[in-house]
């Protein structure tokens, strides 16, 4: 319970005594009061002229408004003017929501380039040394006479260029020489150690002839990742349309709240006014005390009313300022929004035929349905191949060459002193095969799943139009019918208090009837910030509402992928 409602019984009686005749009262008219309270004494049956409770307690209805106007005085702070593009703006740049699902579009980036490294060819080399001394076996000393151990150094050297294109054939570039020396590179003229050195280069080939084959299913991966990638960027339009649609809508509520301000205080002018008349007819003799102390206690009420509204502005601020991200370092700015706009024309030319059509087209879920689709789709593709024998057929030429000189090597392997080819076919398949079919079976239920959803997502759409298509028309109508109530309950007013004055009437009527303008007011308001409201539910429910702002949002991000130079940096 708030401190104001504390406060407002104990004003509606304290005000109530202000307008009463000055004598003293006596001691059983003191208790009076005490006695009424306890026993629920019927107002009517009690004389108030007697018991004179009129001079009890001084204090001033506007004692609440002042109360009110410090407490709010210490939560607001500098105004700052926005119109609604600049709040949309701000949001951009600063809301939360917007800035996280930024980073979607540079995490798809980046599993894109990964699916893409599928295809980077590898470079690899190999340098060893072996050294080996070995005892001669017992045929080497029975049939060549060695008596001595064989020693052998080998220095081996190796290169190798491999990688995959894209139809799945794997190739392999491999240029490979080592120099050895020992005793059986020993030079028979001068029986001296000499080295020897071979080497050749070798291709190979690999092509998958059943399981692999073919651009189709090697692309797989990369194709995912790009669906999946435009897959990021209907949920970044997605957030988008929720977030704008969000900020407009706080936007016209603070725009409501302002406006409800005004109402509440023509409310209490409009009870300030009767407490005037009131108090002029009691002094000439017209009225009664009981009316004073009605319309000062309908005055007490719409101060109350006048400081929750006060508050609501404060409760839509916050929420504005939340979604736009407005802080002053990284505190919660203080500064107090004034809203600038004001809601306008109330004509909107609807087509529930023509907006149901927009949002299957438009709508981000939908189109993140469809590239579902795409990707379990592909998914089914590469697990049907998975079912198929790992048949291979293999391709291999080789060029080499042996020399006492490492100098001549080379052209040795460029003039085939030595050279091969190998042909040959190998294959495997698992005996059951039940991962493969496992995973065909489940890839082909997620398929029929994403279809279901994508209905899923059209049924939804097509309902969030035909409802938002029904608040515009709603919004509409009653608008209209909120100005016409209104225009009636002001001119209401006014005859109720020129009745009031020819003392045909009393001041509880006149009070009601203020309080059925108050109302009217407050539901015209009430209607024409709705109908902005259902006017952007119908846009977001079309998928319309950014490009209707010309929104193209980029994200506020750079990639941070490093060039391939400083991706093999020791330093990184």
């Amino acid at each position: 319970m708030s401190k104001y409602s504390l406060i407002l019984p104990f004003l509606l009686l304290t005000n109530a005594v202000a307008a009463a005749p000055n004598p003293e009262p006596s001691s059983t008219e003191k208790s009076a009061p005490i006695i009424l309270a306890q026993n629920q004494t019927d107002p009517k049956d009690i004389d108030l002229d007697e018991i004179n409770i009129f001079e009890r307690i001084k204090i001033d209805l506007h004692d609440l408004e002042t109360l009110g106007q410090e407490v709010v005085q210490r939560l607001v702070g500098e105004q700052l003017r926005l119109t609604l593009d600049e709040c949309v703006l701000m949001a951009l740049q600063g809301n939360q929501d917007i800035l996280i699902i930024g980073y979607e579009a540079l995490l798809a980036n980046s599993d894109t380039l990964s699916a893409r490294g599928e295809f980077d060819p590898v470079l690899s080399g190999r340098f060893q040394q072996i050294d080996s001394v070995t005892p001669p076996s017992p045929t080497q000393a029975l049939f060549g006479g060695l008596t001595f151990d064989i020693e052998n150094t080998i220095t081996d050297y190796q290169l190798q260029l491999a990688g995959k294109w894209e139809w799945g054939t794997q190739y392999t570039i491999e240029l490979v020489s080592n120099r050895e020396k020992g005793t059986f590179t020993t030079d028979p003229n001068t029986f001296q150690q000499i080295p020897s050195y071979t080497g050749g280069i070798t291709t190979t080939l690999t092509q998958p002839i059943l399981r692999g084959r073919g651009s189709k299913v090697n692309l797989v991966r990369i194709r995912t990742a790009q669906n999946s990638q435009l897959i990021s960027l209907t949920q970044i339009r997605q957030t988008l349309l929720t977030t704008v649609g969000q900020v407009i809508k706080a936007y016209w509520d603070l725009v409501g709240a302002v406006d409800n301000l005004q109402v509440r205080q023509e409310a209490l002018d409009n009870a300030m006014r009767l407490v005037h008349i009131n108090e002029q007819r009691l002094n000439i003799g017209t009225a009664a005390a009981i009316e004073v102390l009605q319309a000062k206690a309908g005055a007490a009420t719409r101060q109350s009313d006048l400081i929750v509204a006060r508050t609501q502005i404060l409760d839509s601020e916050d929420l504005l300022k939340s979604l736009i991200g407005l802080q002053d370092g990284r505190i919660f700015s203080a500064k107090s929004i004034v809203p600038t706009e004001r809601p306008g024309s109330t004509e909107y030319d609807w087509d529930l035929n023509l907006s149901i059509d927009r949002a299957l087209k438009n709508r981000p879920e939908i189109h993140a349905a469809e590239l579902q689709i795409e990707n379990a789709d592909l998914d089914k593709t590469r697990t049907r191949n998975e079912l198929l024998p790992q048949i291979d057929a293999t391709l291999s030429y080789n060029q080499n060459s042996r020399q006492l000189s490492f100098n001549d090597l080379p052209g040795g392997i460029r003039d085939k002193d030595g050279r091969n080819w190998v042909i040959g076919v190998q294959g495997s398949i698992p005996i059951g095969n039940r991962t493969a079919r496992g995973a065909y079976t489940r890839s082909k239920l997620i398929k029929r799943q994403q279809q279901q959803r994508l209905k899923k997502a059209q049924q939804d759409a097509m309902l969030a139009v035909r409802n938002a298509v029904r608040g515009v028309v709603s919004s509409q109508i009653l608008v209209e019918s909120t100005r016409q109530a209104r225009i009636l309950q002001e001119a209401n007013v006014a005859a109720e208090e020129k009745r009031l004055k020819l003392g045909v009437t009393t001041s509880q009527n006149v009070l009601d009837i203020q309080e059925d303008l108050t109302q009217a007011q407050t539901q015209e308001l009430q209607s024409q910030v709705s109908f902005e409201k259902a006017v952007i539910d119908l846009q977001v429910s079309e998928g319309t509402l950014l490009e209707n702002l010309a929104i193209n949002f980029e994200s506020p991000y750079e990639s941070e992928t490093p060039s391939f130079l400083k991706s093999i940096s020791p330093s990184r």
